[in-house]
């Protein structure tokens, strides 16, 4: 019966206790959420081609064997200049029809994406292979080593602006300081490059000047960073 006893004391005292402590835990008062943009221009570092050879006829099996040997040595070629990746891309056969819906042949495409830091080297490869090629696309990467230099130096801005933000919110408010409650750090992203068409305009050109080399230059584009988060004035 003491036992009994002894055990309703304990649980009456440690009942007591938990209230006690559940009155004197401050509610979560005077949170702000804050959000932090930084942004830094940044400009490609890797050139795009797309080029294509093509050719239809009467022959399926015959235009597939010049365009698998057209392709072949556009590859070999581009595989021997230093910094240059080449990569087939789609390939297609197209049956071509009269007016009454007959098939009198078929064309064939194979596409060739080119790839290189070096744009000298890459505009002079374009050149040559538009002799047998045709340029159907151009654009810029962002190198992932590229971006991951400018990922630390913009996350390290943002961490900065972040603080000042909250150090504003806290002495506008009259508070003395503040404390990091939350804080969220999204992924930096690249905006969209502006198409690049003054390359695919001389990329035209050069076809049809023999072999000229394509003169290739990326514009600037902006790569931005958010950090949110909620802090605690006090």
């Amino acid at each position: 019966m003491n036992a009994i006893k002894r055990l309703l004391v304990l649980a009456v005292t440690v009942l007591c206790a938990s209230a006690t402590f559940a009155q004197t835990v401050p509610e979560s008062l005077n949170l702000v959420r804050l959000d932090a943009v930084v942004s830094a221009p940044i400009t490609p570092d890797t050139a795009v081609l797309t080029m294509a050879a093509e050719k239809s006829g009467s022959d399926a099996s015959a235009i597939t064997q010049q365009i698998n040997k057209i392709m072949g040595d556009a590859v070999r070629e581009a595989k021997a200049v230093s910094g240059v990746e080449a990569i087939t891309g789609n390939f297609s056969t197209q049956q071509q029809y009269d007016n009454k819906g007959n098939v009198i042949g078929w064309t064939v495409r194979s596409d060739l994406i080119l790839k290189s830091k070096d744009f000298g080297s890459l505009g002079k490869l374009s050149g040559n292979l538009s002799q047998s090629l045709k340029m159907v696309g151009s654009g810029f990467e962002v190198s992932r080593e590229l971006k991951t230099r400018e990922d630390a130096a913009l996350l390290q801005q943002g961490l900065q602006a972040f603080q000042a933000k909250a150090k504003v919110a806290a002495q506008t408010l009259g508070f003395s300081g503040y404390t990091i409650r939350e804080i969220n750090i999204q992924q930096a992203q690249l905006e969209q490059p502006n198409p690049p068409r003054p390359m695919m305009m001389m990329a035209r050109a050069a076809a049809m000047a023999d072999a000229a080399p394509v003169q290739i230059e990326a514009g600037r584009t902006v790569i931005n960073l958010t950090v949110s988060g909620s802090i605690q004035l006090k």
